[in-house]
C-alpha cells in the first residue's frame, strides 16, 4: 500500500489568514494583520523565479488553525484559500496541505481529493475496526476513480482571480490580507468559483478567463494589464482595508470599483453584503450557480470532454461521542444540490453521472440542456460527492 518517492520536497507552514483570530492558540488575536502573520510562511520572501526552484513537490502545514468547525459562527474549518494559494504557486507540481485534523479523517480526505491536493498526508485512523473500514472505503474509491484526479483534477473552472498581495508583504504591508479574507471566505460561501495567484504571477496569468479580478492592494500590479482587462469588459474589484489605500490613484487608473469599509473576519455574513452586491454586478452570465448550504463547497474542472463538479460537506454534529474517530467525525447528510453550468458553443451532455464513497456504484442524474445552460439536481450525499458531467462536441 505504501511505497517511497524519489522526490525532492521540503515542509514549510503557512497559517497566515485570519481565521486565526478564531483559533488563538498560536498567533495572538491582533486588531490588526501584522508582519507577524504574513510572513509565516517561511517561503515568503523569496522571488518568484525562485519560490520552489528544484523542488518536485511542496508539502505545506496549516499549523493545525483549520482543525475544529465552529458552524455557529460559519467556519467550517477548510483550508481551500490556502489550497488555490498553493496550486498557483506549485505551477503544476504536486503539493498537498497538512491541516492536522484529527478529528475529520472522511472530510480531510474529501477536502484534498476535492482541491487536487493528496489526500491523506497525515491522520488516518486505523485504530478501530469503524475507523479502518471507512478509510479503506474512501482510500478505494480514489483508487478505482484515479482518472478523476490526474493532474490536480484537471483546470479549474472559475469566474474570479483573487489576488495574493504579496509585494505589498514584501514591503512590510500585510493588512491587505485581512480583506483578501473577507473576499475569498464571502465568495466560498456563495459557492463563487475562484482562483487564487500571488501578484508577482499575475503578468502571467490571462485575464481574459475571468469576469472578475478582486485584489487588495495596489503594489506589484501592473496598471496597464488591468487597464485593458477592464477595457475588453472584465471587472477590477478592489476592497482595500484602510482609508489611505482607498484613495490610491491607480484604482481610478484601472476603472477600478472600490469597496472600502469591510469589517475584517465577516467573509460569508451579511456585513460583507457591500462586497457581494459589486461582485454579482460583475458576474453576469458566471459559468456556475449552486444552490446548496454555505457547509458544501463545489470545485469545478473541465477535463478531456467532461466538466467534474467535486462536491465537499463540511456539516457535522460537533458534539457527537463514540469511541472510533469516524464516529466522533459525526457528518450530517448534504441536501440535494442545485447547479446551473455554462457551456462552451457547440457543447452537448450526454450524461451526468454522481459518485459517493458513501454510496454503492454510480448513480445516473438527470439533467436539462437550453443551449449553453446545464441545470440539474444532485442526489444527497454524506460528506462527499462527484458529479462527472460528459460532453459531446457538435460541428
Amino acid at each position: 500500500m505504501f511505497r517511497s518517492w524519489p522526490l525532492q520536497k521540503v515542509s514549510f507552514q503557512m497559517p497566515y489568514f485570519d481565521e486565526l483570530h478564531l483559533d488563538g492558540r498560536h498567533i495572538p488575536v491582533w486588531k490588526m494583520t501584522t508582519f507577524a502573520h504574513a510572513s509565516a510562511n517561511e517561503r515568503w520572501s523569496l522571488p518568484i523565479d525562485l519560490w520552489g526552484k528544484g523542488e518536485d513537490f511542496y508539502w505545506y502545514c496549516n499549523w493545525g488553525t483549520c482543525q475544529t468547525t465552529q458552524l455557529d459562527k460559519r467556519f467550517v474549518a477548510d483550508i481551500t484559500l490556502y489550497a488555490k494559494l498553493l496550486r498557483s504557486f506549485s505551477r503544476s507540481k504536486p503539493y498537498v496541505i497538512n491541516k492536522y485534523d484529527f478529528y475529520r479523517p472522511r472530510n480531510m480526505m474529501a477536502e484534498a481529493a476535492a482541491l487536487g491536493m493528496m489526500a491523506g498526508a497525515i491522520a488516518v485512523p486505523y485504530g478501530t475496526k469503524e475507523d479502518r473500514r471507512v478509510m479503506l472505503r474512501y482510500t478505494n474509491f480514489l483508487k478505482t476513480h484515479r482518472d478523476l484526479f490526474a493532474s490536480q483534477n484537471g483546470k479549474t473552472v472559475s469566474d474570479v482571480l483573487m489576488v495574493h498581495p504579496r509585494t505589498a508583504i514584501h514591503h512590510g504591508r500585510a493588512d491587505g490580507l485581512e480583506m483578501i479574507e473577507v473576499a475569498g471566505r464571502t465568495m466560498l460561501t456563495d459557492h463563487i468559483q475562484l482562483d487564487f495567484t500571488p501578484d508577482d504571477l499575475l503578468k502571467t496569468t490571462d485575464l481574459a478567463e475571468y469576469k472578475a479580478v478582486v485584489v487588495a492592494d495596489s503594489m506589484g500590479l501592473d496598471a496597464q494589464q488591468l487597464a485593458k482587462y477592464e477595457a475588453a469588459g472584465g471587472h477590477v474589484i478592489a476592497v482595500p482595508r484602510t482609508d489611505t489605500a482607498a484613495r490610491d490613484p491607480l484604482w481610478k487608473q484601472v476603472g477600478a470599483t472600490v469597496v472600502a469599509g469591510l469589517t475584517p473576519h465577516t467573509g460569508g455574513t451579511a456585513e460583507a453584503k457591500p462586497f457581494r452586491d459589486q461582485l454579482l454586478k460583475a458576474l453576469a452570465n458566471r459559468h456556475a450557480q449552486f444552490d446548496g448550504p454555505y457547509t458544501v463547497e463545489p470545485h469545478v474542472y473541465r477535463q478531456a470532454k467532461q466538466l467534474i463538479v467535486h462536491l465537499v460537506n463540511y456539516n457535522r454534529d460537533e458534539k457527537a461521542t463514540g469511541k472510533a474517530i469516524v464516529e466522533r467525525e459525526a457528518p450530517i447528510a448534504a441536501p440535494r444540490v442545485g447547479m446551473r453550468l455554462r457551456l462552451t458553443p457547440g457543447e452537448r451532455v450526454t450524461q451526468v453521472t454522481f459518485l459517493d464513497p458513501d454510496a454503492d456504484g454510480r448513480q445516473v442524474v438527470e439533467f436539462k440542456q437550453q443551449s449553453q445552460i446545464l441545470t440539474l439536481t444532485t442526489p444527497s450525499f454524506l460528506t462527499y460527492g462527484v458529479c462527472r458531467i460528459e460532453l459531446a462536441v457538435d460541428r
